[in-house]
């Protein structure tokens, strides 16, 4: 994990930010000549349908979905297993947030567990 010592940055630099790294990542691309689609939507925490997430962008490339938001997961394999078993793309739904059923839930900065509904 990306970090500074004796910083603010000395836990991780840049956590749970997905518009700003797909954004940049899709910028960088372009230069390279790679063409990308910016997705908004919901990455659920089930796939079942209406089933509660949290707000996220991902690139898809040639239909294929790329994830690359950092996560700041804490030091536990138990969660550090759910968090990889949930990146699946049936977990992933591009639907209008402001028209969405789910109940979304925000995810804030200093910890990936501290979540809050809205």
């Amino acid at each position: 994990m990306g970090r500074i010592d004796n910083t603010e940055f000395n836990e991780f630099i840049l956590s749970n930010d997905c518009l700003t790294v797909c954004g940049l990542l899709q910028t960088y691309l372009k230069s390279l000549g790679i063409n990308s689609d910016l997705k908004c939507g919901v990455f659920a925490f089930s796939s079942s349908v209406n089933s509660d997430g949290t707000p996220h962008v991902w690139l898809k490339i040639d239909n294929n979905l790329i994830e690359n938001a950092f996560l700041c997961i804490p030091d536990n394999k138990e969660i550090q297993a759910l968090v990889f078993k949930t990146k699946s793309e049936e977990y992933y739904f591009e639907e209008d947030l402001a028209l969405t059923k789910r109940k979304m839930f925000w995810v804030q900065v200093s910890c990936f567990l501290s979540l809050k509904a809205y």
